[in-house]
This record gives C-alpha cells, sequence and structure tokens, in this order.
C-alpha cells in the first residue's frame, strides 16, 4: 500500500498509526502527554487525565452545527456535526428505517480508522435499529505547502466518543435504555475511557462489544514493528508508546465499566496478539460472553468475518433485550 496517495483510504486502523512510526522513530510523534502514574488504575490518575482534557469539572459544551440527510431506496443517512468548545468537531452518521414511530435502539460502530459512514454500509439493515458510524478526526494538520502530524487529535478521540454518545442520549430519536457499543479494532482503544468519563454523567450503556480488540497497545504496535526495526529501537519505542498512549490504554479503564459484555476474536488475529485478546478480558469487571470465530482479523474486504460477526453481535443483543 503507498503511503500518502491512500491515507483516506486506510482499512487498518493500527496500521495508520503503525506506519508513522516506522517512518518518523516515534520521537516526532507526540504531544506532551503527562508522565505516567506509578498506579495508572487509580482515581488519582484518572483525575490527572480529566486535567489534561480539561474536562474535571465535566465534558466540554457542544453545539449542532450542521444536520445533513440523504435518502436511499430502504434507508436514510443523516451526518451530525458538533462543534466542540477546544476540541475538534464531532461528526457522526446515522442510518435510519425510512419510517419509524417510536425511539429505535441505537447500534454505535466504534470501527477501525475508516469512516462511520463506510462503517455503517458494511452492516445488514434492520428496520428497528439506528446503526451509527463514529468519524475520527484526521490526525494531520494540512497547510497549503506542508502537511503535519497531530497526535493531540489521536488524543481527543476517547472525549469526541463520549459527546457522542451524549448527544445521542439525550436524542428524541432514540432509545435512551438502548444505546449498544460495538468497538471493532481501533475503536477497542479507546472507548474504555470514554465510557470513564460516561460513568460520571450516569450515562450507561446497554451492551457493549469488544470486537477483535484487545488492550497494551505499546505490545500490539510492537508487535507489529518487531521485524522492522531493531531489538533496541523496539524496546525503546515500545517504552516511548507506553508512556504517550497510558491515558487511554484501556487495561487501565476496563474495570469501570458496566454493562452486557461480549467479547469476539478470531482464531488467527494477526493484529492482536493473544495475551492482548486475554488481557482485555481479564480486565473487564463483568465477565463476559466469549466467542471465537474463525479467520483472521477483521477488515471491510473480509465480507465473510465482517458477517459471522454482526450475526453474533445481533443474536447478542436481543438476548439481552438491548434491540
Amino acid at each position: 500500500m503507498k503511503f500518502f496517495p491512500k491515507l483516506i483510504f486506510i482499512k487498518k486502523g493500527l496500521i495508520f498509526i503503525i506506519r508513522f512510526f516506522v517512518i518518523l522513530k516515534t520521537s516526532l510523534l507526540f504531544a506532551t502527554t503527562p508522565l505516567m502514574p506509578q498506579d495508572p488504575y487509580s482515581d488519582d490518575s484518572f483525575n490527572k487525565i480529566k486535567d489534561y482534557y480539561n474536562i474535571s469539572a465535566g465534558l466540554p459544551s457542544y453545539q449542532l452545527i450542521s444536520r445533513t440527510e440523504v435518502v436511499y431506496e430502504t434507508y436514510k443517512i443523516q451526518t451530525i456535526k458538533l462543534a466542540i468548545n477546544n476540541f475538534p468537531d464531532a461528526v457522526f452518521v446515522l442510518k435510519l428505517p425510512l419510517v419509524f414511530n417510536k425511539p429505535l435502539p441505537a447500534v454505535v460502530l466504534f470501527s477501525g480508522y475508516q469512516t462511520g459512514a463506510q462503517a455503517i454500509q458494511l452492516v445488514e439493515n434492520l428496520d428497528s435499529v439506528v446503526y451509527v458510524g463514529f468519524e475520527y478526526p484526521w490526525p494531520m494538520d494540512v497547510t497549503l505547502n506542508s502537511m503535519k502530524w497531530n497526535w493531540k487529535r489521536i488524543e481527543v478521540i476517547p472525549v469526541l466518543m463520549a459527546i457522542t454518545l451524549t448527544w445521542l442520549s439525550q436524542s428524541e430519536i432514540i432509545d435512551h435504555q438502548k444505546i449498544n457499543v460495538v468497538n471493532v479494532s481501533f475503536g477497542n482503544l479507546f472507548f474504555p475511557l470514554a465510557q470513564r468519563i460516561l460513568n460520571e454523567q450516569d450515562i450507561k450503556m446497554k451492551a457493549i462489544i469488544f470486537g477483535y480488540g484487545g488492550v497494551e497497545i505499546s505490545e500490539v504496535i510492537g508487535n507489529q514493528l518487531k521485524d522492522k526495526i531493531s531489538a533496541f529501537e523496539l524496546e525503546m519505542a515500545k517504552v516511548i508508546i507506553q508512556n504517550q498512549t497510558w491515558i487511554f490504554e484501556p487495561k487501565y479503564h476496563l474495570p469501570y465499566l458496566k454493562g452486557d459484555f461480549l467479547v469476539v476474536n478470531g482464531t488467527e488475529d494477526e493484529v492482536f496478539p493473544r495475551s492482548s485478546q486475554q488481557d482485555l478480558i481479564k480486565n473487564l469487571s463483568f465477565t463476559p460472553k466469549i466467542i471465537t470465530l474463525p479467520g483472521g482479523h477483521i477488515q471491510p474486504d473480509r465480507t465473510a468475518i465482517i458477517k459471522n460477526f454482526m450475526n453474533e453481535v445481533i443474536k447478542f443483543l436481543k438476548e439481552h433485550n438491548a434491540i
């Protein structure tokens, strides 16, 4: 895959970040993230994270700046854009039935680093469900003469997720008791912090699915880098990555999540190592239902894997009266 010409079409969310590590040797990537505390699981650590995001007093204010709609033969797509004080805009898309008479359950897809509009087109339509696709912020500052990586646009993803879920919890078209989150690959890394932030707003999800994901970001990226850089560079890179990503490292926030949990993994996942998958399960406060499906890591062009995964997701949501 060519690097710059196809950035916008990246299918593997983690590979998107990994390529920057390989090319820029990690040192030029990051903002001034606070140092990782001695106990990153603690309430004091969480307070430090909130201070860093300037959300100690609550989530930032936001306002709807646009809501556009395109109608198709069997469904319609609404694109929502929210302006957030001191943060990038939150953008997400709703896939709605053409006609409905009451608030509907929501299935929110925090997927790989493709667009939310792409993600919701990969799932089959349900007449009684609103699918929501999250648009990740573009992590580059582009000027007339240059393109510059902006790490802060990665760091703020949990806050943008939290704002998106807050908006949904207040929308008149959504059944607020049946908002469900389906994390897929890249999304697994950011949602746990988003939900921990929402816990303080008393906004809970009905069901939470972790699909083809894991924990220990430094080890996951290190696993992809091990054949590309020297052993010394690899260890240095993992230390830097750990210190720069600890604020949203999922394992520190998973114990604070509540809900009906489903974990789905692939038998031959080439992105998240088995130890990473298992540690996600161990860090959850409630025992999840665990399903292992045949095949490798989920990708937009692996339609059989997507179909099998979503079949298990819908079955689980129905079993728990979540849709």
